[in-house]
């Protein structure tokens, strides 16, 4: 969960950073256009369909890695539906160019301000040393739903055996406690 927020989050750097080329760029000539719509209108249906089976599943698995990523692919169908939309626009009225770099700037800021406030979560309140390479390399969990926060049971780990799961925030229960009250 803890790596989607990551990759949200730079998704939302990369799409500002475009959002402000194409602000600098400034207006589409009319072949660019007619490319821009044919692939943003195939974007937008395999984004959408993506989007749509990930936030199934995510509500079925119970899983907040698998929304996350779902909420990736919204931001990309939503991205893609702008800029047909958008380009459709622009056909007909040139001057509207801007419509597209200003959602997109928005799309952005969603999407950096999700992936923050979710590695804020999960290093202030969680204490989970997400700066540590240590823990990228050795993380297997902390034993709880990521969901409900509950204790995993021997069913729920499957394969894995209880006193495999490292013991959160280095054992210090209470830490944890303490930052989030």
């Amino acid at each position: 969960s803890v790596a989607i927020s990551f990759i949200l989050s730079m998704l939302g750097v990369g799409v500002i950073i475009a959002a402000v080329e194409d602000f600098t760029h400034g207006e589409e000539t009319a072949d660019n256009l007619r490319r821009i719509i044919i692939v943003s209108f195939f974007s937008l249906v395999v984004f959408g369909i993506l989007s749509g089976i990930k936030f199934h599943y995510a509500k079925l698995l119970q899983s907040p890695s698998l929304q996350k990523d779902a909420t990736c692919s919204l931001i990309g169908t939503v991205l893609s539906g702008s800029l047909f939309v958008n380009s459709l626009v622009i056909l007909g009225e040139s001057q509207a160019w801007w419509l597209d770099p200003t959602v997109a700037l928005l799309c952005g800021l969603v999407a950096l301000g999700i992936g923050l406030r979710s590695l804020y979560r999960a290093y202030v309140l969680q204490g989970i040393p997400v700066l540590s390479p240590r823990w990228w390399i050795s993380s297997q969990g902390d034993g709880q739903d990521e969901i409900t926060g509950r204790e995993l049971t021997p069913e729920d780990l499957g394969d894995f055996q209880e006193n495999e799961l490292p013991k959160r925030n280095g054992g210090n229960e209470e830490e944890v406690e303490e930052k989030i009250v």
